[in-house]
């Protein structure tokens, strides 16, 4: 099923090159990419539009204010907004802790296309046919 409005995915990743990869990959996936080069530049931009953004990608490695620490600020605006993690190096989480915080997903990085979009079905809750275009 198709809706008039693409979901609005937040990716937040202190490398600009790999925003600009993952707005490309969620674009040809469907959704509507939403680009942060930090943590307080994503919780300033769900600040804006909070209603908008359906989930979040985080990189869980950024100056400042890591992944974790930005998934925590979002969710201050937005109770239980669906957080997927993605990193090359995830420094002193493992895994675990980050699902154990309430990520929905841990992904490496360099991801797949495919990976992401489970990983976004899976924080969002299908099995990846919600309301996109196609």
């Amino acid at each position: 099923m198709c809706s008039s409005t693409p979901i609005a995915v937040l990716v937040v990743d202190d490398e600009a090159l790999v925003r600009g990869v993952l707005g490309a990959m969620l674009t040809r996936l469907g959704y509507t990419p939403v680009l942060a080069g930090s943590g307080a530049e994503g919780v300033d931009i769900l600040q804006a539009r909070e209603r908008g953004i359906a989930a979040a990608v985080l990189d869980v490695r950024m100056p400042v204010m890591d992944g974790p620490t930005t998934m925590d600020a979002l969710r201050v605006l937005v109770p239980g907004l669906p957080c997927v993690f993605l990193s090359g190096e995830i420094g002193p989480y493992t895994s675990g802790e980050l699902i154990a915080r309430g990520a929905s997903a841990v992904i490496g990085k360099p991801v797949a296309m495919g990976q992401l979009d489970r990983a976004v079905a899976l924080a969002l809750g299908d099995a990846g046919d919600r309301n996109r275009h196609s």
